[in-house]
């Protein structure tokens, strides 16, 4: 559950959760559109269908766009299927990677503090970062 929101945050920082929402719109309004232009799509259920399996790029090939419109339809919505796959992933590993980032110049800069005071520092406290520097010797070998 937390990943879950961590995410939802990771989307609305980077605005990601306009471009799926938009997504969203876009297929229940093609699937209008879909409904109305192509003959052999009586009803709103297999149009969105047919919509789905276009925006996932399965195509079934169960429903078919016959009309010059309703491929059209079909080709916008496939080509922002494939934007929306592409984009959305990156945009949560590049936000997660500066995440990393931050976190990493953090201890650092944190490491670096306790190493300008190492002469106040306690027994315990000695040990700790010199636990921590064999732990990172043993990360890069």
């Amino acid at each position: 559950m937390k990943r879950l929101k961590l995410l939802g945050r990771v989307f609305k920082r980077t605005r990601a959760d306009r471009i799926l929402y938009g997504y969203v719109a876009a297929l229940f309004l093609a699937a209008v559109f879909i409904m109305n232009v192509e003959p052999g799509i009586d009803n709103y259920g297999d149009s969105l269908w047919y919509c789905y399996t276009m925006g996932v790029t399965i195509g079934f090939g169960d429903i078919v766009a016959t009309t010059l419109l309703g491929r059209i339809i079909s080709v916008i919505l496939s080509l922002y299927s494939l934007l929306l796959v592409g984009l959305i992933p990156g945009i949560v590993v590049n936000y997660y990677m500066a995440y990393i980032r931050v976190k990493e110049e953090e201890a650092m800069d944190n490491f670096l503090d306790k190493l300008e005071d190492l002469e106040n520092l306690s027994h315990e406290e000695l040990a700790r970062i010199s636990a921590g520097v064999r732990a990172l010797e043993k990360r890069k070998n």
